[in-house]
C-alpha cells in the first residue's frame, strides 16, 4: 500500500506534463554548444527536472501544507525554465519552432501545476476553517460552562453566608 502511493504521483497529469518537459529539455540541450555544459545546459535540466521532482515529493507529503510547499517550489523552478528557455532563444540555440513547442509545453505545465497548487490550498484552507470554527465552538462551551459554575459557586456562597448571618444575629431561644 505504502509503495502505492509513493508511485501515485505518476498519476498525476501535472507530473506527467513536467516529466515530458524535463525529457524534452534534455533533448533539446543536446544540441547546445559544448561550453555550455557547465553552464546553461546544466541550469536548464537541472530547473526542468526539479519541477516534476517537486510535484512527486509534494504529493508524497502527509499535510496539505506541505504538499502546497512544494508545488510552490515547483512553480518556482518553472518560471525559471521559462527564463533559459527565452535565454537560449536569444542566444539561437534553439529555434523559433523548437522553442515555441517548449513553451507550450511549459505553459501546459504551469496551468496544470497552479491548479494542483490551488486545489490543495483550498481543501488545506478549508480544513483549517472547519478547525478553528470547532475551536471556537469549544471555547464558548467552556465559557459558558465557566459562567455558570460561578454563578453557581457566588449563589452557594451567598446562601451560606446569608444563613449563617441568620443564624448569628437572630435572638437565642
Amino acid at each position: 500500500m505504502e509503495q502505492e502511493n509513493k508511485v501515485a504521483y505518476r498519476k498525476l497529469i501535472a507530473w506527467q506534463k513536467a516529466d515530458e518537459l524535463a525529457f524534452q529539455i534534455y533533448r533539446a540541450t543536446k544540441n547546445f554548444p559544448s561550453e555550455e555544459k557547465f553552464g546553461l545546459i546544466s541550469q536548464m535540466r537541472r530547473a526542468a527536472v526539479s519541477v516534476a521532482a517537486n510535484i512527486a515529493e509534494g504529493y508524497t507529503r502527509n499535510s496539505k501544507k506541505d504538499k502546497v510547499h512544494f508545488y510552490n517550489i515547483a512553480l518556482g523552478s518553472l518560471t525559471e525554465v521559462e527564463y533559459y528557455l527565452d535565454f537560449s532563444l536569444r542566444l539561437v540555440y534553439t529555434s523559433n519552432e523548437q522553442h515555441q513547442l517548449l513553451v507550450k509545453l511549459r505553459e501546459e505545465v504551469g496551468r496544470l501545476l497552479n491548479g494542483l497548487a490551488r486545489g490543495t490550498k483550498s481543501k488545506w484552507q478549508g480544513t483549517r476553517d472547519k478547525e478553528q470554527v470547532t475551536r471556537i465552538k469549544e471555547q464558548g462551551i467552556r465559557m459558558v460552562l465557566l459562567f455558570f459554575l460561578v454563578s453557581c459557586s457566588m449563589f452557594l456562597v451567598s446562601a451560606s453566608a446569608a444563613e449563617a448571618a441568620t443564624l448569628y444575629f437572630s435572638p437565642s431561644s
